[in-house]
């Protein structure tokens, strides 16, 4: 069976990982970055293209899309292309590694990176484009909003809700029934024993939160 077309967005180091687990489902045509950071030729001997001109070169009945960018402006910045590809009319990949647990009824969405050994339990729900790094535990019925970024060995307990774009640390954890608002950052190692404040960001154990 054929392989469908893929375009890659990026052309950093998540552009790279994005690739070496996509490149055994997919073709992967080009990377694509905007114009004003075309910097390279090719990334593993495939082209670099200007986001620009999408449409033109890889019209979106013909090939699929995977956004590959990090917590860039606080996941802004991949929210943004996700956004805008979206309105054209680009449809979105997931890759959700094979050592993956999935509890009955988890729901994951599109252009979403779930790597090794992450546990989603029951009922969970994983909004669109949303990364979760090696050896995460989503606990039962919680919830992770859109654009929201996991770093690898966090543990979200259950009843959990993670806000838009907010991003969870290495390591850090959540108590059961916390409510992480959008655009919050949890630290690395942190103990988050109580609900938090959008745009905010916290460290610690338990949790404090940082005033600038």
């Amino acid at each position: 069976m054929a392989k469908s077309n893929l375009i890659i967005i990026g052309d950093g180091e998540t552009a790279e990982v994005a690739y070496e687990y996509l490149q055994a489902n997919y073709e992967i045509k080009a990377f694509l970055v905007e114009k004003a950071y075309l910097k390279k030729n090719e990334v593993f001997g495939i082209p670099v293209h200007c986001l620009e001109d999408i449409q033109n070169q890889f019209p979106n009945h013909s090939y699929k899309i995977f956004v590959a960018v990090s917590f860039v402006d606080s996941n802004k910045l991949r929210q943004r292309l996700f956004d805008m590809l979206a309105g054209m009319g680009y449809q979105f990949v997931s890759f959700i590694h094979p050592s993956v647990q999935l509890g009955k009824d988890a729901v994951v969405g599109s252009n979403c990176l779930v790597l090794e050994n992450v546990v989603l339990q029951r009922k969970v729900t994983i909004g669109n484009n949303v990364f979760i790094w090696s050896g995460s535990v989503i606990a039962h019925q919680s919830t992770v909003a859109n654009h929201a970024f996991i770093a690898s060995g966090v543990m979200v307990s259950g009843f959990c809700e993670v806000g838009s774009r907010a991003f969870l640390g290495v390591g850090s954890k959540l108590m059961d029934y916390i409510k992480i608002a959008d655009d919050c950052t949890i630290g690395g190692g942190a103990f988050v024993n109580r609900n938090t404040e959008a745009g905010k960001t916290y460290v610690g154990v338990p949790a404090r939160l940082i005033k600038k």
